[in-house]
């Protein structure tokens, strides 16, 4: 594990602070070994798609074992794009809910320690009811709450993650970025793929996530600064929301089927002319466009 110095304290208070009470844990394990027993009995009539698979890992920053699902690779590129894993509060096969666990492709047949103990750290908070809610059909003060809580619970398992194992920051940004900005980055980048991919795919109206963004820039800067981040180590980050907005439109615009296009579009023309990237004769366009889709 890497000196940490300074952040040493935070990183020990935010990893005291997701590890479940040795009982809680204990009855988490009752879950799991109560889901699998029902399973294996349950998996025999399953054949298409392959079923998933199941076990017990170990975490290196917990100690303790936690769920793990090896599941069909284009069933998890469809919910879970540009991932390698996932953590989800449940997975419900063929009417049997799971507990918290995390997923992962069948056709990795190994993955990086960091983003497995990433993903334990979801499993910890969906343990403690702390996992975000998905958006759902949420008001404007909804999403703005979940896109909030996403930010937080991001941030939580990469200032782990990064702590621990540095080497996850690509080497161009390793130099210039410290952990604060490398996870304000992250957990903020993430928060927006989520919702854009969420309004894609017909469970959010664009309207109602262009009106939450708005003004979200204080507020995010709140929830970094409650993990101790120095507004000038994140700054530049949060600054840059909408037009992160923009990149991550025009990145799963190209990477999602066409049924997703014209809500992600919208986002995507909302971000570009909050950010400035239309000419005035787009503008008016983009004014019309966006009355006639609100």
């Amino acid at each position: 594990m890497t000196k940490l110095g300074k952040d040493q304290k935070r990183f020990n208070r935010l990893l005291k602070g997701l590890t479940p009470a040795a009982k809680l844990h204990q009855k988490y394990l009752a879950d799991v070994n109560f889901f699998l027993h029902k399973y294996e009995i349950l998996s025999r009539s399953l054949k298409k798609p392959p079923p998933p698979k199941f076990e017990l890992k170990k975490s290196i920053l917990f100690q303790r074992e936690y769920l793990v699902g090896h599941v069909d690779t284009k069933w998890f590129g469809d919910k879970a794009i540009f991932c390698n894993a996932a953590a989800t509060d449940s997975l419900c096969v063929a009417g049997l809910n799971s507990p918290p666990l995390v997923l992962i492709p069948k056709s990795k047949d190994s993955i990086e320690k960091s983003i497995l103990e990433h993903e334990f750290v979801h499993v910890n908070q969906a343990i403690l009811h702390k996992f975000p809610d998905s958006f759902g059909r949420s008001s404007i003060q909804q999403v703005r709450n979940i896109f909030l809580a996403k930010i937080k619970a991001e941030y939580e398992a990469n200032f782990l993650q990064a702590s621990r194992w540095p080497e996850c920051i690509p080497n161009d940004l390793r130099f210039d970025y410290s952990i604060d900005a490398w996870c304000a980055l992250r957990s903020i980048t993430q928060a927006i793929e989520s919702v854009i991919q969420q309004s894609g795919e017909g469970k959010l109206k664009p309207s109602t996530v262009i009106s939450a963004m708005e003004k979200i820039s204080p507020a995010v800067m709140k929830c970094l600064r409650e993990y101790g981040a120095t507004e000038s180590d994140v700054v530049l980050q949060v600054s840059n929301i909408y037009e992160y907005f923009n990149q991550a439109s025009s990145i799963l615009y190209r990477a999602l089927p066409p049924q997703t296009h014209k809500p992600i579009l919208q986002i995507w023309t909302w971000a570009m002319y909050v950010t400035g990237n239309l000419n005035q004769e787009e503008v008016k366009k983009t004014r019309a466009t966006l009355q006639r889709w609100s």
